[in-house]
């Protein structure tokens, strides 16, 4: 449902960009626009608000100072912005249509906070940000996070980056449930989820394979009754899963097929 929702949303603004481009063409021949409103569309991760005060265009006094390209050029220098269309309408009015960049996950190291690109961008959580539920990153690096650099060469992020896509191919219900991946442990990576109170403790090999075991069996053990049993899923070692009997000293163990 998500795909089909991005696909619809891709689609719309692919039609609202034609049109804008088209009304811009069409009055490509006037050398004075005399802006009254501007309507930004297109805007998830922060209010309208923020990005008008961004590019510094809530002030209408000096909307006689703009011009089509000074609004999307001021707009593309957003740090949440991948890609923006200007375009004149008509009778004073500016359409912006905004496409931000794709969000993956939340990254919390040494104190600080980031929301993390699908190219792996570390961009610093602005104020007034809205709609950042994503999977949270946690990890301790004896190498700082630049805010606004790629953080590929961190392992712990790149592992957690092919988990976070293994989750989302192996089954929607797992990843919609994934809510944290824990690396500050530098024995144990942890997993958790929004559905269950168990942690799945997963070691530090073989992360993606053990992921794929946990799937098959998500369904039986992510219900109410499981989830008041159990106290740990524990897949440290390659070729069995324990499980930790809650209000009890036991494991149950099942061999990983």
């Amino acid at each position: 449902m998500k795909n089909l929702g991005g696909k619809i949303a891709f689609v719309i603004f692919v039609i609202l960009s034609g049109i804008v481009i088209y009304l811009s063409l069409s009055l490509e021949s006037k050398k004075e626009i005399d802006i009254t409103i501007i309507n930004i569309n297109g805007n998830v991760h922060l209010p309208k608000n923020s990005y008008f005060e961004y590019a510094n265009l809530h002030d209408k006094q000096n909307y006689d100072l703009l011009s089509l390209s000074v609004i999307r050029d001021r707009l593309q220098k957003h740090p949440y912005i991948k890609q923006v269309t200007v375009g004149y309408a008509g009778n004073g009015k500016v359409i912006v249509n905004l496409i931000e960049k794709e969000f993956k996950a939340i990254l919390l190291t040494n104190g600080e906070r980031f929301l993390m690109t699908s190219k792996m961008e570390a961009l610093p959580v602005l104020e007034n940000s809205q709609n950042i539920n994503y999977p949270v990153i946690q990890i301790n690096s004896d190498n700082r996070i630049k805010p606004f650099q790629i953080a590929a060469s961190n392992s712990e992020i790149k592992t957690a980056f092919k988990m976070l896509t293994a989750a989302k191919l192996l089954n929607p219900s797992l990843y919609d449930n994934l809510s944290e991946i824990d690396f500050r442990n530098k024995r144990n990576a942890v997993i958790y989820f929004s559905s269950v109170d168990y942690p799945v403790i997963i070691g530090r090999e073989n992360e993606i394979k053990k992921l794929v075991v946990f799937e098959r069996l998500w369904e039986n053990i992510s219900t109410v009754q499981a989830n008041k049993l159990l106290e740990y899923v524990d897949l440290r070692f390659t070729d069995k899963v324990y499980l930790g009997i809650a209000g009890e000293n036991l494991q149950v163990e099942e061999t990983q097929s």
